[in-house]
């Protein structure tokens, strides 16, 4: 990646911000994309696991990696701070967590490593057309997803499932309490990486809702890629240089991995090898929408207009 001196003006910079599986990380760009130097804050964490397939972490510590990350990055970034004009949020993709009505965690994050509800895919493949659910949601029918683990926490912790008001990724979680608006909400990319959206008509899925058994209003809104918001007070308190930046809804890391890299068209093919490999391409959207997606792979969203395709392994 490319990287300009942070004493050259390179203003308007934009900071993004990337809660990954294993750390948290912030870094400064120009406006053309050009890391500055020696920005970049990394926070790394674990994954709590257990012997029978569980892949947690608390939300509250993940929040406060990210929230110290954005510390990071403004202080590495000094009085070229106030030369930040947007923020911008990526996260892994298929993340699950509950809150209460006052926005109050009720679970921690569950992760896409998470296997405990393997026993509930395996009843939705035998209860469901599972090719016709693939083909309209772009996800099997499997652990790493929403539907699965859903069912799961209703039957194994019923009453967490009954408080809990709002199911949501992490990402959506950290923006909420961080901003005003809506930037909490959950783009059309970060949704297609649940099991929950119909990837063509892109809208909460009626059938997938139904054995999950959860209504449309205990989701976050959909939104595409923006509206962007601002800083609540406390924060803007903290971050008096970041107060007027516009901070923008998050992404799916895996799309984002692909338009870092330049592979956005039908003729380039991104690898990403971490905590998982996957290979991934962007697609743009047929007029006719009348798209079938490949035995095999997956179908994600990076926006409304183009899809990811691509597969994946659990271990990099």
């Amino acid at each position: 990646m490319p990287s300009v001196s942070q004493a050259v003006d390179r203003a308007p910079l934009i900071v993004a911000l990337d809660a990954g599986t294993s750390s948290v990380r912030a870094l400064a760009f120009d406006g053309i994309g050009h890391a500055i130097a020696e920005t970049e804050e990394q926070l790394p964490y674990s994954l709590e696991t257990t012997p029978n397939g569980g892949a947690t972490f608390p939300v509250e510590p993940l929040f406060d990696l990210t929230v110290r990350a954005i510390d990071g990055v403004v202080a590495r970034l000094g009085d070229a701070a106030a030369g930040v004009a947007a923020v911008g949020s990526t996260s892994f993709w298929h993340s699950l967590m509950g809150i209460d009505a006052a926005g109050t965690p009720t679970t921690p994050v569950y992760y896409w490593a998470d296997t405990r509800s393997s026993r509930e895919a395996t009843a939705l493949r035998a209860e469901l057309d599972s090719d016709a659910v693939w083909q309209r949601t772009g996800c099997r029918l499997h652990s790493s997803y929403w539907p699965a683990k859903l069912r799961w926490l209703r039957r194994t912790d019923p009453d967490t499932f009954r408080r809990t008001k709002r199911w949501l990724s992490f990402a959506e979680f950290a923006l909420y309490r961080l901003c005003q608006n809506e930037v909490g909400a959950a783009t059309i990319c970060m949704a297609s990486g649940t099991g929950l959206l119909d990837v063509h008509a892109m809208n909460w899925d009626a059938e997938m809702l139904e054995v999950s058994g959860i209504g449309a209003d205990c989701l976050s809104p959909l939104v595409d890629l923006g509206p962007p918001g601002c800083l609540r007070a406390d924060f803007a308190n903290r971050w008096p240089a970041l107060a007027d930046a516009r901070w923008f809804p998050a992404l799916g890391d895996g799309a984002c991995a692909n338009v870092g890299s330049g592979a956005t068209g039908p003729s380039r093919i991104a690898l990403t090898v971490g905590t998982s490999a996957a290979v991934r391409m962007i697609l743009p959207r047929p007029p006719d929408q009348a798209w079938v997606i490949p035995h095999g792979l997956w179908s994600y969203r990076l926006d409304r207009d183009r899809a990811v395709l691509g597969g994946a392994l659990s271990s990099g």
